[in-house]
């Protein structure tokens, strides 16, 4: 009997259970850093922000100008730090994690965070009411002060960021993105490291859908599904658990970038023998409307997010449930799960624990976007938050897309960053009959 295991099962475990409340010290009112938007804001003298060509854009077949009146939801403008921040910034994190040092676990709120590493208020003004007179709508400031969310159309983002937006075809599928690098204003040279949301290469889940049914044993492929009794008793968890370490008080957010069926993790919990404790939808940028509603019966409405992402989610909150079964579950989604929900959940400081179970080989990233990913993992880890990504479902031969591995050895990205906990996957194998093992 053959033993299929769910590859990500753990990813929050190990940091989940019994894990302590984490403090915070008082929020300040008001960001001190000096202003670097130091001379007028005008259209008329540009400047590249560089490597912000999407990797697939640049191999895919051109099939010409995207629609002109596409909706892009949940653009951000994301800002950099000055050197002296940055070196301030990794001194916090080290003495953050020094116990000898008096700043030792004394984490910050994203106010904290903004009045130190974020850019100035006065700043932030000048960005915002520059995409106000793109025609953008401005949708929110990040509270650590690093970057704003805005929506509006491929026109005007066009226009905006002098780019071309064209509609793209790469392996069979359709997409849009910008061909050309974006450009901002000269005044801004110093303040802008990246542009998210002009192109819709999402990440992909790498869950299979035939993982999340509650089978068990299969009647049809006779393959042996593990339930949590069963990873209770593998990992022996059940002396933690009769112990009431079992997540109280601790608080998940799970991040994807489609809806959920509640109904969906209730069948589970409840085939699973575990209490209904459903996670709490906790969409972010327009995630409710943005993200389509998937389940098996309305799978033709969900072709981009898609019905694996729906699966991909629906196992997330159940397993860290699961493994955590008193734990409160918050399910964050929007448009892109790591340039929407991921920054977000961290930005809005959500949860001592954000996790994610998408990723990329780090060469299907830009190093911009590299960068400034970065820099809110770096927000995460002096807020105390605990950031967990998979080490990839396919190895070193991440880059890889084929039964080949060509590329050479890679490795997966956001799990590769300093700043996040890469987790990988366990395989067991029970034997190939009843009784030849303990499980």
């Amino acid at each position: 009997m053959s033993c299929t295991f769910l590859p990500r099962l753990l990813l929050t475990t190990a940091i989940v259970i019994g894990q302590a409340t984490l403090g915070s010290q008082s929020a300040s009112a008001a960001a001190n850093v000096p202003d670097r938007i130091n001379i007028a804001v005008s259209d008329g003298s540009r400047v590249d922000v560089a490597d912000t060509v999407h990797p697939r854009a640049r191999s895919a077949s051109d099939l010409g100008a995207a629609p002109a009146d596409t909706k892009l939801v949940g653009m951000t403008v994301r800002f950099t730090m000055t050197s002296a921040q940055q070196a301030a910034l990794d001194q916090l994190l080290a003495d953050l994690q020094d116990p000898s040092s008096p700043r030792y676990h004394q984490w910050l709120t994203p106010e904290q965070f903004a009045a130190q590493f974020g850019l100035s208020s006065s700043d932030i003004a000048k960005v915002t009411a520059w995409l106000t007179s793109q025609g953008f709508t401005v949708t929110g400031v990040a509270r650590g002060g690093t970057f704003v969310t805005f929506d509006g159309t491929v026109a005007q983002a066009q226009a905006a960021f002098a780019t071309s937006i064209h509609s793209l075809s790469v392996q069979g599928q359709t997409h849009f993105a910008n061909i050309t690098n974006v450009q901002v204003p000269r005044a801004f040279a110093n303040i802008v490291g990246d542009i998210t949301g002009l192109h819709d290469f999402r990440l992909k889940p790498r869950a299979r859908a035939s993982v999340v049914r509650p089978d068990f044993t299969s009647s049809v492929s006779n393959n042996h599904y593990l339930a949590p009794g069963d990873l209770y008793t593998i990992y022996d968890m059940n002396p933690l658990l009769t112990s009431s370490i079992n997540g109280t008080g601790v608080t998940i957010a799970v991040t994807g970038q489609v809806q959920i069926l509640l109904s969906d993790v209730t069948a589970f919990r409840s085939a699973s023998g575990l209490s209904a404790n459903l996670p709490t939808p906790t969409p972010v940028n327009g995630g409710a409307a943005a993200a389509n509603n998937c389940s098996q019966a309305t799978s033709s409405n969900c072709p981009q997010p898609n019905l694996d992402d729906l699966s991909e989610s629906s196992l997330d909150v159940e397993w860290s449930g699961a493994m955590a079964p008193a734990a409160t579950i918050l399910y964050v989604n929007g448009p892109d799960v790591i340039a929407n929900a991921l920054t977000q959940a961290i930005d809005q400081n959500l949860a001592p624990i954000v996790t994610t179970s998408y990723g990329n080989c780090e060469a299907g990233w830009g190093s911009t976007e590299l960068n400034a990913l970065n820099q809110i993992f770096k927000q995460a880890n002096a807020q105390g938050q605990t950031v967990l990504a998979p080490s990839a479902d396919v190895g070193a031969t991440d880059c890889d897309n084929g039964a080949s591995a060509l590329e050479g050895l890679a490795v997966d990205f956001p799990a590769s960053s300093p700043y996040v906990t890469g987790m990988g996957g366990t395989m067991l194998n029970e034997g190939s009959a009843t009784g030849v093992t303990q499980y």
